[in-house]
């Protein structure tokens, strides 16, 4: 297993018409594939989903969010922290996010608790500043 095998098999389940019409159907698509290629080449696995945090984009930087927590990939955490960091600093994406980022957390490393609250206050702060 490789990581192009990894790569193209979930290419297949971007192509296919029932992913572009229903974003849970792309998800569990997606999860089921992740489930098998976890057992067979996790590193493969979380070097992809390494780079779909990055890309910043949907709907691979969530899926990536969305896989951490259903298989407990501690090794997304600081990469997820990072993204947290980016959404409340550089609004790349909705700041509803933040509820599943923080709940991805939670699930994936609760030691990592710490490292979210340091993030709160600047979230805080930054929902005052848009009130005044």
């Amino acid at each position: 297993m490789s990581k192009e095998d990894i790569l193209n098999a979930f290419d297949s389940v971007f192509a296919d018409p029932g992913s572009e019409k229903s974003g849970e159907y792309l998800r569990e698509r997606i999860l089921k594939k992740a489930i098998y290629y976890i057992q067979q080449d996790r590193q493969s696995l979380v070097n992809i989903l390494i780079e779909w945090i990055y890309l910043k984009m949907e709907p691979h930087t969530m899926i990536s969010v969305y896989l951490a927590k259903k298989l407990t990939i501690v090794e997304l955490a600081e990469h997820i922290v990072a993204l947290k960091k980016d959404i409340i600093e550089k609004h790349i994406f909705p700041l509803y996010y933040i509820n599943q980022i923080d709940k991805t957390l939670a699930h994936i490393k609760p030691s990592s608790q710490g490292t979210v609250e340091c993030f709160k206050s600047g979230e805080n702060n930054q929902n005052k500043s848009r009130n005044k």
